[in-house]
């Protein structure tokens, strides 16, 4: 996730570093920042990003709305950013379909919330597609929408970004579906997609805002198979 090509269009620096900030936290580094309608247009162009973090209103009131209408003729999920809510300029937004749409000043939870939503769009364009079944019943979801799996009782929840999918089943039924590539045993009752690990200690992983345990027995295992990823 962190190799995404993340674009924050705002004219007020200060805001556009306290934005950048939020994305470093949520794992997302490669990242590139502009201030006004002109080069921003050049940095589409030229760098084309994968998801946009656009303020409505920058040297000129509608230049957002103008790069919002820009991403959409070109397929790039974006959300917007900003100071106004009034009725007139959030039915201009929506002429631009967005992905989400949030209000200045931040919240972070907000934020993280509506960052995944935009993150699952993009990642939904060309992603695999993981189906879990039972026999009786199945469940489907993006590979890159999976943050991990957690057994409880005779069901598994399957953590997505932006919601949670339950099926009855067991652990190993479930990763025997799932290449072995893109999931990781961390505990009996958990297994995290290896893509969205964050960092590893001796008894846990994080991912995003999430700590999740590891035990001893997979411990080795799950160090050593995410240094070679990383390679």
């Amino acid at each position: 996730m962190k190799e995404i090509k993340t674009l924050i269009i705002e004219d007020e620096v200060i805001i556009a570093e306290s934005i950048k900030i939020h994305l470093l936290k949520m794992g997302l580094e490669n990242i590139r920042m502009t201030h006004d309608r002109i080069s921003a247009i050049r940095v589409i162009d030229e760098w084309n990003p994968e998801i946009v973090l656009l303020d409505i209103h920058l040297e000129n009131e509608d230049d957002g709305i103008y790069l919002g209408k820009l991403l959409q003729k070109k397929e790039i999920p974006y959300m917007y950013i900003t100071a106004n809510t009034d009725t007139s300029t959030i039915l201009k937004v929506l002429e631009t379909k967005p992905v989400a749409y949030i209000s200045k000043p931040i919240r972070f939870n907000e934020f993280a919330v509506n960052l995944s939503l935009l993150i699952n769009k993009n990642s939904k364009k060309n992603a695999q597609v993981f189906t879990l079944s039972n026999g009786t019943e199945e469940i489907q979801f993006y590979e890159n929408e999976l943050k991990y799996l957690r057994s409880n009782g005779n069901y598994i929840e399957v953590h997505l970004d932006s919601e949670r999918k339950i099926i009855r089943n067991t652990m190993d039924n479930c990763l025997s579906e799932i290449p072995s590539s893109k999931v990781v045993r961390t505990h009996r009752s958990y297994a995290v997609a290896i893509n969205r690990i964050q960092k590893i200690t001796n008894n846990i992983v994080f991912i995003q805002n999430e700590q999740i345990p590891v035990s001893r027995l997979y411990l080795s295992a799950l160090k050593e198979l995410v240094a070679s990823d990383k390679k």
